[in-house]
């Protein structure tokens, strides 16, 4: 059976065949293959090391050691997936968590906390095909809502006002 980190379950739809080392993206490639040839496949998705965790080149003693806070980040991105997702751990087919993470995430927004600072969002697939994050509207957005409420507060209190 087929093990996956929460995050992972997005990662595998993203997957460009890159990866830390050779061996790493030759047994991540065999596995995505696995999944599209089979959408039917039994995932456990548990937030432990998993089925690509063993064969990363920075796992050791079933951590991530890549740096010294990745093993902390990669928990938060597990937890921030179940969230997201709407999921607990247990076991789903393939199609199910696809199924479930094109419904619940249309935007980069709704991966901020799960992708933040990934080494692959750049070549992720399945990030980059999601509606992109609009930074400008969002600005603008931020900032007429500070003119409307100074304006309110000054039309309230003359005293406020800047001559």
């Amino acid at each position: 059976m087929i093990t996956l980190r929460p995050h992972h379950i997005l990662c595998l739809q993203g997957f460009q065949n890159k990866g830390y080392s050779d061996r790493f993206t030759q047994e991540l490639l065999t596995l995505h293959k696995q999944l599209q040839n089979n959408k039917n496949q039994h995932i456990l998705i548990k937030k432990t090391q998993d089925s690509i965790c063993t064969h990363c080149p920075h796992s050791q003693n079933n951590q991530c050691h890549k740096d010294s806070e990745s093993n902390q980040r990669m928990m938060k991105r597990d937890q921030s997936t179940l969230k997201q997702l709407s999921v607990t751990e247990g076991l789903y087919t393939w199609s199910h968590l696809i199924k479930i993470s094109q419904k619940q995430i249309s935007s980069q927004n709704d991966t901020y906390e799960i992708c933040f600072e990934c080494d692959w969002q750049k070549d992720c697939l399945f990030y980059q095909n999601l509606k992109p994050c609009d930074y400008q509207s969002q600005f603008e957005n931020a900032s007429h809502q500070e003119e409307l409420i100074f304006d309110t507060y000054s039309e309230s209190n003359p005293r406020a006002s800047v001559d």
